[in-house]
């Protein structure tokens, strides 16, 4: 692989691909982002640089996300679809082996595709990772806008529980009742983090969010991906925050009680961006983990 950015059809869709410290020439990471509708934006300003000091790493945004093209068909969005989208850039690629590392729905799309095609991963990194559980996530993210929160807004968001039906859509209210101060306290642990965020989301930033795409995802049945996990035999990093109000370090603690193979490092100045948070602390972590 050369550094540079590219372009990989898979599937019929074209996706922006970028490959930086391929001079290193080591198994390669391939970063898979969040969302679902996320981008690799935000890894690419912060943590990513330094991961590419010592690390092949490859971004790329998924179909219909950031600067990749979406589906001819609005309805061509799965979690099947997104991993065999994965598979075909590792071929274009020419990669035998390499390492996801996957930030929260990314953590999720990297640990199917190694129950799919084991062969093919030589080790995981996991970064805050979903679990593909939508009404447990719904509900972890209520419950941490009410620890946040107080009077009205807190009460609002406690009603919010009372409600009959499932959790899952009831989140999207929470986040609508958050102020600005109480959103930042849900994602970082540190202020400056949040405007270091606001920095970095400059015109060229590509736009986050894609609820077609969010949608059709959070549409398929639960998928008891943790109690799948258990056939994942190589090793398995896994990196939560501990001030992570989205995902919370429950999730990640499940992830590394069901694999045998694995590891947890608790980030204690962390919400949900260790990438952002705390970069060094993170880098060294994953090229520790890398050099094994």
């Amino acid at each position: 692989m050369e550094n540079g950015e590219l372009w990989i059809q898979a599937n019929g869709v074209k996706h922006w691909v970028r490959v930086a410290g391929a001079e290193h020439n080591t198994i390669p990471l391939i970063a898979i982002h969040g969302g679902p509708g996320g981008h690799q934006w935000i890894l690419e300003k912060t943590g990513g640089k330094l991961l590419e000091e010592f690390a092949t790493l490859v971004y790329y945004d998924q179909r219909g996300c950031g600067r990749s093209d979406p589906p001819a068909d609005s309805e061509e969005y799965s979690i099947e679809v997104l991993i065999d989208d994965l598979e075909q850039i590792r071929e274009a690629l020419k990669v035998d082996r390499f390492i996801p590392i996957g930030h929260s729905f990314g953590g999720e799309l990297a640990l199917e595709y190694a129950l799919k095609y084991p062969q093919n991963v030589e080790k995981i990194i996991l970064e805050g990772p979903a679990i593909g559980d939508w009404e447990r996530l719904a509900l972890n993210q209520i419950m941490s806008f009410i620890s946040i929160t107080d009077g009205e807004v807190q009460e609002k968001l406690r009603n919010l529980l009372e409600q009959e039906g499932p959790y899952t859509g009831r989140n999207g209210e929470a986040w609508k009742l958050a102020d600005e101060q109480t959103t930042m306290a849900f994602s970082f642990f540190k202020k400056e983090s949040y405007a270091k965020l606001v920095e970095i989301s400059t015109d060229d930033a590509p736009k986050v969010g894609n609820e077609k795409m969010k949608q059709k995802i959070q549409e398929v049945p639960f998928s008891n991906l943790i109690g799948r996990i258990k056939e994942i035999e190589c090793s398995v990093l896994v990196m939560t925050g501990l001030y992570d109000g989205n995902t919370g370090i429950d999730m990640a603690r499940d992830i590394k009680r069901n694999l045998s193979n694995s590891e947890i490092e608790i980030f204690l100045e962390s919400g949900h961006y260790i990438q952002m948070e705390e970069p060094e602390k993170m880098a060294a972590v994953v090229r520790e983990f890398m050099n094994r």
